[in-house]
């Protein structure tokens, strides 16, 4: 299908979610932990306000769909058409089961509680949840850094 465009935004660690994050390479590859991400949230390109197929009456799915690949060196997000889009119709994706069954949040972001409580119980204070922004240069070193810590922490477990 004809590219729409890169997902651009914020590169964030394999740790962090949120509503307008996607992994820049597949599941099987490593685990959710070392998967950055691109976080759209609060800044990025027109392709961040693609919206899920079901959040939209009368769609019968997504006409698009993302692609991971490599951009100048770099893994990107792509997000490409699957069909034909007429004049006028709305681009939409399907986020996918994580999304919506996963790491959310059990209300919406725009809530104004202090905490956010997720389906898994935990919760999270809303002024705690920052990420500085990892450069793409910095990805590996990024990898390594997350892959050392999971190495130590695996480490003092086992000692104790």
């Amino acid at each position: 299908g004809d590219v729409l465009g890169e997902y651009t935004g914020k590169i964030v660690p394999g740790h962090c979610g949120g509503n307008y994050v996607t992994r820049l390479w597949s599941t099987g590859q490593d685990s959710d932990y070392f998967r950055p991400g691109v976080d759209a949230e609060v800044m990025g390109n027109e392709l961040r306000m693609i919206n899920d197929y079901r959040g939209v009456p009368g769609a019968n799915g997504p006409n698009c769909k993302f692609s991971r690949t490599t951009l100048r060196g770099y893994r990107a997000a792509l997000i490409v058409a699957t069909r034909t889009v007429s004049p006028g119709e709305e681009f939409l994706l399907d986020y996918g089961d994580v999304y919506w069954h996963g790491w959310r949040p059990a209300h919406s972001h725009i809530s104004n509680e202090p905490e956010e409580t997720y389906e898994d119980g935990t919760s999270q204070n809303l002024e705690e949840r920052t990420v500085s922004a990892v450069l793409p240069e910095d990805l590996e070193a990024l990898e390594n850094e997350l892959r050392e810590m999971v190495s130590q922490a695996t480490e003092e477990s086992s000692r104790a």
